[in-house]
């Protein structure tokens, strides 16, 4: 295992002569090379943050508007399970209307 490593090493040193430094300066791909901010950026975050902020107030509005809109018309009760449906009393209205 210790001689095929070195073959590797040694193959990777003949291709690529260059330290892993001098191989990061050339491609950029190192510290120095990434951007800087550069600006005014607190403007920029502070809009940001308030138009996310909106968001979570809107969806707090949104869902607490549901859940009120869901009590007041009943969605959320338990329907009467064990009372048997009469068809006559469900269809009474369609049977006057054909009538």
């Amino acid at each position: 295992m210790l001689a095929a490593r070195r073959y590797q090493t040694e193959s990777y040193e003949k291709m690529y002569p260059l330290t892993h430094r001098e191989r990061a300066a050339v491609i950029k791909c190192d510290m120095d090379s990434l951007p800087t901010p550069q600006g005014a950026w607190l403007a920029n975050y502070q809009a940001d943050q308030k138009k996310k902020n909106m968001h979570v107030v809107a969806s707090f509005v949104l869902l607490f508007g549901s859940l009120f809109a869901g009590y007041t018309y009943n969605f959320f009760s338990d329907p009467d399970i064990k009372k048997p449906i009469n068809l006559e009393e469900v269809f009474q209205q369609r049977k006057a209307n054909c009538e």
